[in-house]
């Protein structure tokens, strides 16, 4: 029979909560695993034409990387698109950066993949694992016990209770688990609102990622699929959070003219949108990411501006950080002692790819004159100056702080 109190309770589905089952049934092979998740409902089984509408996630060489050691790259390949190269430029000025595989190694600067497709991938996976097992019920609350937490949920039976040796919070950037238990967030509101939609263009992506620095805020454009012959890609619009109902009110011609007017004719004329979500934009930090037998991931940990898409990609280091720390450590299974360590070994990722994304945001919404020639200036010195270069791109791949895979492979390659 199963102990489970021996074992690790993951809460929070999604993306970032499959992964990080996968990746510790695959560390801890022994160790039985429970993912709570309310929304666990089996997923369609995906197509491989990218459908029209539905968000896209950009994955960093690293984290590419971490789905090919799990096995699932193959199945999640027809659902990615590569991305060649990343044209950085600032509205109404002449800096400009470029990057391409050159900076990369030859390899890809990584891959845009939808996710219904990511989703649908991981979620047969976790249904081939023999130590995961899925529940789909919401936990309501946790206590700490003296070797452990003791959750409760409420299930079709009626009152559920279980203790877990282990419990991984990743409920999401609101997550009422992380205020019931008491802890503290570092929370920026940016005032600010992202149009997620899908367009389609008149000339090929070609493979593709834009960065586009406009008055409004950022605009990303990055590459999907090969539908339409490479015409569409997956659009992220900043905005001020004031202009939403406006903006929210235009029809789809009305729409595609503000777009063009803000990202140019680098692809040509926009011909259409889909479907349209917003998301109301902050920065958001847990000032406590481990307690004893306690550990915060994803967005519950930490919520960021999605401006040079880092977000899923820092959750995922995160997971393989504690994963190698949990397969390495010589304390018990959720110790302080063992938790404290993973919180030291990410807090320089953590705080370089937060740095990165609030001050992108922050230094390209600044209209000002001389806001705007420093900008010039430091795209110039990208452009010019390799060790610079260099690093930039080592950020934005996830590799500035070396990554292993607890079993052994360096998370270095594409």
């Amino acid at each position: 029979m199963i102990n489970y109190e021996e074992g690790i309770s993951l809460i929070g589905g999604g993306m970032v909560g499959a992964s990080l089952a996968l990746l510790l049934a695959k560390t801890l092979p022994a160790t039985p695993i429970r993912l709570f998740e309310c929304a666990a409902a089996s997923h369609a089984a995906p197509q491989n034409e990218p459908a029209w509408d539905g968000r896209s996630t950009a994955l960093a060489p690293t984290s590419v990387s971490l789905f090919r050691a799990l096995g699932v790259w193959p199945q999640l390949a027809p659902f990615a698109t590569a991305i060649e190269r990343i044209h950085v430029s600032d509205q109404g000025s002449w800096g400009l950066s470029q990057f391409t595989r050159q900076d990369n190694n030859q390899q890809p600067l990584g891959q845009v993949v939808e996710n219904s497709g990511l989703q649908s991938v991981l979620q047969h996976a976790l249904n081939q694992h023999p130590n995961i097992e899925l529940i789909p019920q919401r936990i309501s609350t946790l206590k700490p016990r003296a070797e452990g937490m003791q959750l409760s949920w409420l299930s079709p039976e009626g009152e559920q209770t279980s203790a877990a040796k282990l419990v991984i919070l990743a409920d999401g950037a609101d997550s009422p688990l992380r205020h019931a238990l008491g802890i503290p967030v570092r929370e920026v509101p940016y005032e600010q609102t992202a149009l997620v939609a899908n367009v389609r263009f008149a000339l090929p992506h070609g493979g593709c990622a834009f960065e586009r620095f406009c008055p409004q805020g950022p605009m990303a454009l990055l590459p999907r699929g090969q539908s339409n012959q490479g015409r569409v890609g997956a659009l992220v619009w900043t905005f001020p959070r004031a202009e939403q109902t406006a903006i929210a009110a235009l029809g789809d011609d009305e729409l595609i003219a503000r777009l063009q007017e803000a990202f140019g004719h680098r692809l040509g004329r926009f011909e259409a949108v889909g479907q349209r979500q917003f998301y109301p934009l902050r920065l958001l930090v847990a000032k406590e990411q481990v307690r004893s037998h306690l550990v915060l991931q994803g967005n519950a940990a930490h919520f960021l501006h999605p401006v040079a898409g880092q977000g899923f990609n820092l959750a995922l280091r995160d997971g393989l950080r504690l994963a190698e720390i949990l397969s390495d450590s010589p304390d018990a299974l959720g110790s302080l002692a063992q938790l404290k360590r993973y919180e030291q070994a990410v807090q320089e990722d953590q705080t370089r790819t937060i740095s990165l994304s609030d001050g992108f945001n922050r230094v390209f919404s600044r209209r000002e004159p001389h806001w705007r020639w420093g900008r010039d200036f430091g795209m110039l010195l990208l452009e010019t100056l390799p060790p610079l270069r260099q690093a930039f791109i080592q950020q934005l791949s996830g590799k500035a702080q070396p990554v292993i895979f607890p079993w052994g492979h360096h998370a270095e390659t594409q």
